[in-house]
């Protein structure tokens, strides 16, 4: 069994990525721009701490069957299970005539070819990068395994270019068929693009090794990074992981790494706020549990109804109540979750000393 301590500068890290999603996915509360600036590292983050995870518990010497379990166990089940709980919903608003048959299908599809309903995309994408990079790295020298990383991600990288093509699109909308199989070569273009970031993490890892001591170059560094991500990514304007829209692939990833790796060195200078911890401790319900339209009904109402009695900085206090509303609900899932329905997001309950393993989120 791996003793290694949490590093609480990911967890921090993570925890403020998870708010990042959430506000993320309010375009009625938030400002575009800030959206934008959003998107253009927000996933990216979880890849890359993924990949310094895997470096920090020395993944990459343990068994493979070992690995494949502890991840489908973290990783699938939590896929599995949310997507159940997202099929229930679905059917509940067929029943009540707001969604046609044709919906509930095309949600099926989505878990079935894991290309996934809603915000679970990341987990099928985070399961089959991990495992095509420890696969890669166990198989072959040092050498080979990274010129194999290097050419299954151009190729990816490409492939998903042609995805994105109108032309491929407006096809797409007229032969089904081809649409699904697109579909499907997403999902399998994505773990790749996943595994780059992964890599990414897995070797730059040894930038970030946790010491005692504040550094204040690296509290700098982390401002210039900051301002650099913020250059880039409106200059690369909006972006979307999950369909594999990057505009230029070099300012996304620029601005991926550069915003990722300034939140990541202010973290780790910076005191573990616990509320982040805990969030970042919790982000796959966070991320999987706060897309919900009726609960952004329910918030956008209370933060209307509080704006009446608001004088100054409305737009702003707006998007807080909205957000705060959200965050309110998703502690509530996130408590039930983990006091009566661990297994749902693949804890486990550890008999000797009564505590629940968490997965890897």
């Amino acid at each position: 069994m791996d003793q290694r301590k949490r590093l609480d500068y990911f967890d921090v890290a993570k925890g403020i990525g998870a708010c990042l999603v959430v506000l993320g996915h309010l375009p009625e509360a938030v400002d575009i721009h800030f959206r934008t600036w959003i998107f253009s590292f927000h996933m990216p983050l979880f890849f890359i701490i993924s990949g310094m995870l895997l470096s920090y518990k020395k993944d990459v010497d343990k068994k493979f069957l070992l690995l494949i379990k502890k991840r489908a166990r973290t990783i699938l089940i939590p896929y599995v299970s949310f997507s159940i709980i997202y099929m229930v919903a679905v059917l509940f608003a067929y029943f009540q005539n707001v969604i046609t048959p044709k919906t509930i299908l095309d949600n099926l599809w989505y878990v079935i070819s894991l290309y996934g309903m809603n915000v679970l995309w990341f987990l099928p994408a985070l399961f089959f990068g991990e495992l095509i990079f420890l696969f890669i790295m166990k198989k072959f020298d040092s050498k080979t395994s990274k010129i194999v990383i290097v050419v299954s991600f151009t190729i990816s990288y490409f492939a998903s270019v042609y995805l994105n093509n109108k032309e491929y699109a407006a096809i797409g909308r007229e032969l089904v068929g081809i649409t699904y199989f697109g579909q499907l070569l997403v999902v399998f273009f994505r773990s790749f693009i996943a595994m780059s970031f992964i890599v990414i993490g897995y070797f730059l890892f040894f930038l970030l090794k946790e010491r005692k001591r504040i550094s204040i170059f690296e509290l700098f560094l982390s401002i210039a990074l900051l301002a650099i991500n913020i250059v880039i990514g409106k200059k690369n304007g909006g972006v979307d992981m999950r369909s594999l829209a990057f505009k230029n692939v070099f300012l996304y990833y620029g601005a991926a790494l550069s915003g990722t790796f300034s939140l990541l060195l202010f973290c780790k200078n910076c005191y573990p706020f616990h509320i982040l911890k805990y969030f970042g401790k919790n982000s796959l319900t966070i991320m999987a549990s706060h897309n919900s339209l009726t609960l952004l009904y329910v918030a956008t109402t209370f933060a209307m109804y509080a704006n009446q009695y608001i004088t100054r900085a409305k737009d702003y206090l707006y998007a807080f109540n909205v957000f705060a509303v959200i965050m309110i609900y998703v502690v509530i899932v996130i408590e039930i979750i983990n006091r009566f329905f661990p297994f749902i997001i693949g804890k486990e309950y550890n008999r000797k000393n009564g505590k629940k393993k968490t997965g890897i989120f």
